[in-house]
């Protein structure tokens, strides 16, 4: 058996899914548990062995690639920078979108980044 990752996403990726959980190789493979935030950012939540290294986000920047538990056989490549998320690859269909992060404005409402607070 090999070892991996858990990820949860929950974002329509580019070719329809709506996300969830997905298993990666692409990085320390120990059966910790990560999430991607609305902003796009990699956080780790729960190591494995609840060892002491930090928790939060990994300011990860290169390429996760991910297979879809509810989808077996779905592979997507999460491309990232300086720490957020910035295209999503399908690997099954060659389509890519780019990430639009959600933000909190100072008012409470929630909004893409290219949105204007209003």
């Amino acid at each position: 058996m090999g070892m991996y990752d858990d990820l949860s996403f929950d974002h329509r990726m580019p070719d329809g899914y709506e996300g969830g959980i997905f298993q990666t190789k692409s990085l320390d493979c120990r059966l910790d548990e990560y999430v991607i935030t609305l902003a796009g950012r990699l956080v780790m939540e729960k190591p494995w062995n609840e060892r002491s290294e930090p928790i939060g986000d990994m300011n990860y920047s290169g390429v996760l690639n991910v297979i879809s538990y509810g989808r077996p056989g779905a592979l997507y490549d999460l491309k990232f920078i300086d720490g957020t998320l910035v295209e999503i690859h399908c690997c099954d269909t060659g389509a890519t979108e780019v990430f639009l992060p959600v933000i909190e404005h100072e008012n409470g409402r929630l909004g893409h980044e290219t949105q204007l607070p209003g």
